[in-house]
Formats: C-alpha cells, sequence, structure tokens
C-alpha cells in the first residue's frame, strides 16, 4: 500500500511518463494502489524527475519510442557527426 506522499509522487511522476508517451511502464489497480516498472523505481529510492529521467533512458520502451535520440547519443559517443 502506497503512503499518501508516495502516492501523491507516483501520480506526478506516471503523469510525466504519459506525457512523454512511456504510459506503459506504470499501471494502477483498480483499488488505485500504483505498480509496474515506475513504481518499481520508486521502492528503489528513484524520487525526482531527474532520477527518473536518467532510469528510463535505460528502458526498452524509451528506446523503441525515442530511437533517434538513442542513436544520435551512441553516435555521439563514438564521435561519430
Amino acid at each position: 500500500m502506497a503512503t499518501e506522499n508516495s502516492q501523491a509522487l507516483f501520480n506526478t511522476l506516471s503523469q510525466s511518463l504519459k506525457d512523454m508517451g512511456l504510459g506503459s511502464l506504470f499501471q494502477v489497480d483498480a483499488q488505485g494502489n500504483p505498480s509496474g516498472w515506475l513504481w518499481n523505481q520508486m521502492q528503489s529510492g528513484v524520487d525526482t524527475t531527474e532520477e527518473l529521467a536518467a532510469a528510463i533512458q535505460q528502458t526498452d520502451v524509451y528506446r523503441q519510442r525515442f530511437g533517434v535520440i538513442v542513436e544520435q547519443q551512441r553516435r555521439a559517443a563514438a564521435g561519430e557527426a
């Protein structure tokens, strides 16, 4: 069961994911309890949008949705133009 503070944070972060088109990374059951990737990240200590941004870039969902960004980052890291 989520505390009131963690529920509010989950709601804020899940809205950010939804806005990015990554709503599949969180779920809410019929009783309103959070679950899924986002909830797991929060349970591991992610509690800011900055930390979430770093963690989300490691997911397959992000890589599929934003493949062009991932490819540009790979090329930049390899020193390609």
